[in-house]
């Protein structure tokens, strides 16, 4: 027999008990649902409300992950704006879907209106969130309810269940709708309100007036800039008639108020159209009114813009005074003022236009513009007119023109167009003026500071290239002291020494030039020797197919002129002559002394000099721009345009003057006349040089940051007697002078050095002791002038490069302020030290180096041999017991400090000193080599024999 509970009777208690649950689910369902729409209608935010939807959906449903994710404002994007996990109890974030991503699954949102996966990851119309988001989360069922607004798909609510499948009831999917309506609705509301204040929001902030007003014509609504402007608050307004506001004018005119019946009338208010407004005070301005109907609600509705117009009525009247004003402006104006067609053709010219073209308006009117413009610049203008556009009406372009005089004029316009509402251009208004003089002057300005440029340029090379020309002269004085008079070495260091001082005074006449440097010295000077010397430069630099005839009258003359200056005008001349007959020719120079009467230059008597040669001659056209400033004939980079500008500006300078005449194919001529002097010349500079030095034995501080220029003064004060203390900065002299201040009788000072400068050392060492004499060098001529170095307290200043004479009488003149300077005969061979017949070999692949190393060597004393790769410098190694090696950092693609240990290991005997010699200066790892010292080129005599010395460890070396 059945039991009771198998029985009808069990199945009745069954079915009672579903009852009772189902009853229970429904009360919890209907009592959740009534608390989501208490929370619908309160004042909570959008975010919190869903964030409560959330929470009460995962409890009612037990399920883990609750989410309302909605569309972005480009709908590319779901969106999750409130996610409750129930495990953690607590809302969480989660990045944003993309649509795009998950086609299918958006397209089953659109049409479906619940999608209950008890599978998830199976269910084609969720499956596509396999991958990036089922998986990874361990979901395995979901519940997605679309959420509309208005008919339009806004979001969904996911539910989300984690763990073993789960299958949704009927009651689950009613629950989960009922509760996406309720979120519809906050949706809703939420646009509802943000539509309200977006519109109360631009209401506030219109930067016009906003009234409403009812078919009754009262006023609804007002903004508070009308509240501001009529002075009234808006409880005043609302209600009242709109007349209040406007007393007259518009009633019958724009509106029809028939028993209270606001309707619209057939006329428009157009803009421009003022009424009159009346404020609470009684006043009155002008308004100008916008109008516009609505229906709200059956109801229709006026809104009318109000705008202030005080100002603009104020501005137009007085733009109308100014109007009357318009055309005795336009007329005063020195500025070309026209207006034309399109075609060009003149509807308006003001008086200064007439007058700049020497015609009458009668005569203009109606003619085109392109009768006083030129062929080729008509084609820059039509193109200006062609660029004018509704959008970039205004242009700015210069043309020429023909002035009534027959010249060619420059003008500058600025263009604007006219169009029409069509964007049809219909008239271009043009404001010209007159920019030749302007544009002349411009260029002039740019020459200048091209010119300027150069000297600034100029002035930086010269602070360098007298620093390179120091050393040279002070050795060469110095070897000059150690040949006989007459002797072949003697006459060779005088050369060395003309030259040294020739490009010294190419220095100084480059500054000056440049306006950089001191005047140049003009005193009389003969000229022969001047030509003599010229002409065996430029031979030594021109192609030997290239012929000189000489013909120099011994007696040409003296005049008063700066030595460099004569260097300089027939060098130039003769470069000039010799760059003319690439092909080969026969250059001419004379010089005679000639007396001229009846010519442009006064009365009397003249060297004339003569520049001829046989090239292809200049053309006439050329023949007059050949002396202007930067013209050249030559091609780019073969010539800059200034040596017969400069030759030129010399010439005229001297008082002279310049003639050229040329035929083409037949070569050119120039002829240069100098005004002589009675005057005897100076002493020439060969005989200075064998002048007697002045000298002493006073005890020198000697500062300067070049270690060529410091070791090289050195040298020669030392050989004029003197006691030398050299530092290479301003602080090391400062901290030797304040240690014993009394020790030194003069401070010798560059005045350009980094940190501390020459000026500033001065003033330091006039505090420790004032007396003291300081002298300071320069490579800067033009730095300061003498006046103002006498004024902040130096007692002498030497331009760079500095010989013996200079500085010994310098010195003298500084500390013999009576002129008793005594002298000392310079050094004799006897006094220097000898060294022995050391051999040293030296290690370089370049000829020139090897040549002149040898010389040096040998005049130090040394035995000299030569190697100009490592394999030949080895084989001398193995047969000839060298004591010294000289070898270059750099043997075309060998590195001669790295082989400096297998130099040593291959030469016989005791192993030679190594000494290597870099051409770049970069000898920061010159410890890293096996090397005994190192040499950077170029190097002196002295640092070769010092270094040598120093690290011989054999009397040998020494």
């Amino acid at each position: 027999m059945s039991s009771t509970k198998d029985g009808p009777a069990g199945e009745l208690q069954a079915e009672l008990e579903r009852l009772r649950e189902s009853q229970r689910q429904l009360k919890q369902h209907n009592a959740i649902l009534l608390r989501l729409a208490l929370a619908q209608q309160s004042e909570q935010g959008l975010e919190e409300k869903l964030q409560t939807f959330t929470k009460e959906v995962a409890q009612f449903l037990s399920t883990q992950r609750v989410a309302v994710r909605l569309f972005s404002s480009d709908r590319q994007r779901l969106r999750c704006h409130a996610l409750y996990n129930r495990a953690a109890a607590e809302h969480t974030a989660e990045k944003d879907l993309l649509v795009g991503e998950y086609p299918t699954y958006i397209d089953s949102l659109q049409s479906a209106r619940v999608i209950a996966a008890v599978d998830a990851m199976a269910d084609l119309r969720t499956s596509e969130f396999a991958k990036s988001h089922l998986t990874p989360l361990g979901i395995t069922s979901v519940l997605h309810v679309p959420i509309h607004v208005g008919g339009q798909l806004r979001g969904v609510l996911s539910c989300e269940h984690i763990g073993q499948q789960r299958s949704w009831d009927e009651a689950d999917e009613r629950f989960a709708v009922s509760v996406c309506d309720l979120v519809a609705a906050s949706l809703a509301t939420s646009d509802m309100r943000r539509a309200q204040g977006t519109m109360r929001a631009l209401l506030e902030s219109a930067a016009q007036g906003v009234i409403a007003v009812n078919e009754a014509g009262q006023i609804t609504l007002v903004n508070s800039l009308i509240e501001k402007v009529f002075g009234y608050r808006r409880e005043e307004l609302l209600g009242t008639q709109f007349e209040k506001l406007i007393p007259e004018g518009l009633t019958g005119d724009t509106l029809e108020i028939q028993d209270g019946t606001l309707s619209r009338s057939s006329s428009e208010i157009g803009i421009g159209r003022y009424f009159t407004a009346q404020k609470k005070d009684g006043s009155i301005f002008p308004v100008e009114i916008a109008l516009s109907f609505v229906k709200q609600d059956g109801e229709h509705l006026m809104l009318a813009l109000l705008t202030d117009v005080t100002q603009r009525v104020a501005f137009e009247r007085k733009l109308k005074q100014s109007e009357q004003l318009y055309r005795s402006v336009v007329e005063d104006l020195t500025d070309l003022i026209s207006r034309c067609r399109p075609d060009g053709t003149r509807i308006f010219v003001n008086d200064a236009y007439c007058h700049y073209h020497g015609k009458s308006r009668e005569e203009l009117l109606g003619t085109a513009i392109w009768e006083h413009i030129p062929p080729r610049d008509r084609k820059k203008i039509r193109e200006s007119f062609a660029k004018l556009t509704p959008h970039n009406p205004v242009n700015i372009y210069e043309h020429r023109v023909l002035r009534p005089d027959g010249k060619l004029a420059l003008n500058e316009w600025l263009d604007r167009a006219i169009f029409d509402d069509a964007g049809v251009l219909h008239e271009i208004q043009s404001i010209g003026r007159d920019v030749t003089e302007q544009r002349e002057a411009e260029a002039r300005l740019r020459e200048a500071q091209r010119l300027e440029s150069i000297a600034v340029l100029a002035s930086g090379i010269a602070h360098d290239f007298n620093n390179l020309l120091t050393p040279i002269l002070i050795y060469s004085e110095g070897l000059s002291n150690y040949f006989a008079d007459g002797s072949v070495e003697s006459s060779q260091v005088l050369q060395i020494l003309a030259a040294a001082n020739r490009a010294k005074e190419l220095v100084r006449q480059i500054l000056t030039f440049g306006r950089k440097g001191q005047e140049s010295r003009r005193e009389p000077t003969a000229v022969a020797p001047i030509i003599h010397d010229t002409i065996q430069l430029v031979r030594a630099s021109v192609p030997t197919h290239i012929d000189f005839k000489i013909n120099i009258d011994t007696e040409c003359g003296v005049v008063e002129a700066d030595a460099t200056e004569l260097y300089q005008i027939l060098s130039n001349l003769c470069t000039n002559a010799c760059q003319a007959m690439p092909a080969g020719g026969t250059l001419t120079m004379s010089a005679s002394e000639v007396m001229l009467q009846h010519t442009e230059l006064p009365h009397g008597l003249y060297t004339q000099l003569i520049v001829q040669d046989t090239g292809a001659g200049i053309s006439q056209e050329n023949l007059d721009k050949i002396f202007d400033p930067f013209f050249t004939t030559k091609s780019l980079g073969e010539g800059t345009g200034l040596g017969l500008s400069v030759v030129h500006g010399t010439v005229t300078s001297l008082g002279g003057n310049i003639e050229v005449q040329s035929q083409i194919g037949k070569g050119t001529t120039f002829v240069v006349y100098l005004p002589c002097t009675d005057k005897q010349p100076v002493e020439g500079e060969r005989s200075k040089l064998q002048q007697q030095l002045s000298s002493g034995d006073e005890r020198i501080l000697l500062v300067d940051d070049e270690q060529s220029v410091l070791e090289s003064t050195q040298f020669m004060l030392q050989q004029l007697g003197y006691r030398v203390t050299s530092c290479s900065s301003a602080n090391e002299a400062l901290n030797h002078f304040s240690a014993h201040p009394e020790d030194y009788d003069m401070v010798l000072s560059d005045m350009t050095m980094p940190r501390t400068s020459g000026i500033e050392l001065l003033r330091r060492i006039r505090e420790l002791r004032a007396e003291v004499p300081v002298v300071l060098m320069t490579g800067f001529a033009g730095l300061l002038n003498e006046e103002e170095l006498r004024r902040i307290g130096i007692n002498e200043f030497l331009i760079k490069p500095i010989n013996s004479q200079k500085l010994g009488s310098t010195i003298r003149h500084c500390l013999d302020p009576l002129a008793t300077s005594k002298t000392k005969p310079p050094a004799s061979p006897a006094d220097c030290p000898k060294t022995s017949p050391a051999q040293v070999l030296i290690i370089d692949d370049d000829p020139l180096i090897l040549r002149a190393m040898t010389k040096l060597l040998s005049s130090l004393g040394y035995s000299p041999f030569t190697a100009n790769s490592l394999n030949e410098a080895f084989e001398r190694l193995t047969s000839e017991s060298i004591d010294a090696v000289l070898v270059d950092h750099h043997l075309g693609s060998e590195d001669g400090f790295e082989s400096a240990g297998e130099i040593r290991n291959r030469a016989g005997g005791t192993p030679p000193l190594i000494i290597g010699m870099s051409g770049s200066g970069d000898l920061e790892n010159a410890d890293d080599y096996a090397l005994d010292g190192c040499l950077v080129k170029p190097f002196s005599a002295d640092q070769l024999r010092h270094l040598l010395e120093r690290c011989g460890s054999t009397s040998s070396v020494r």
